[in-house]
């Protein structure tokens, strides 16, 4: 995402990241930044937007209510304080807007709002490798897959795949 910072960031925008922590532990995170919106509102994006999709915050499992609080309590309070969170290309079942708002400092709560809905891109392996399912594409999806990477990685990008377990 600090890549995506780097090269991609809206033009005026500043770099918000929230960490919530009990003690010595890292509960949480909100990756956000923020720019000015029309007639001087901040309105406070995930990292990542436009471009990235399922981005949302990341809290241990169990923790969600205490991080939510944190971030509320972070952005309520922020400079420029939050007067729009945008939650975009996020999961439908996402308890992160809904969390926000009840978790909101004050009693008058943030109104929430959904602009549009639409299926996300996503890759199902269900029990295959990654090499099975690349395997499974047509002749010409994985030779474009493979010339954008070569172009990507004359350009600096390094790729990783990543396995759980």
């Amino acid at each position: 995402m600090l890549a995506w910072w780097r090269h991609v960031a809206p033009r005026g925008s500043r770099l918000r990241v929230v960490c919530v922590w009990l003690g010595e532990e890292l509960l949480g995170i909100a990756p956000l930044f923020v720019e000015p919106g029309p007639a001087g509102l901040a309105r406070y994006r995930v990292l990542g937007r436009p471009g990235l999709l399922r981005v949302e915050p990341l809290a241990i499992p169990g923790s969600e209510g205490q991080v939510a609080l944190g971030v509320a309590e972070a952005l309520a309070t922020a400079t420029p304080p939050a007067d729009v969170i945008s939650f975009e290309a996020i999961p439908d079942s996402s308890p992160w807007p809904q969390l926000l708002q009840r978790k909101w400092p004050g009693s008058k709560r943030p109104w929430l709002h959904s602009d549009r809905s639409g299926p996300a891109p996503t890759v199902l392996l269900r029990d295959r490798t990654f090499e099975e399912w690349f395997a499974g594409k047509s002749r010409n999806f994985r030779h474009q897959m493979r010339r954008a990477q070569r172009h990507l990685t004359r350009g600096g990008a390094r790729f990783e795949l990543i396995t759980a377990g």
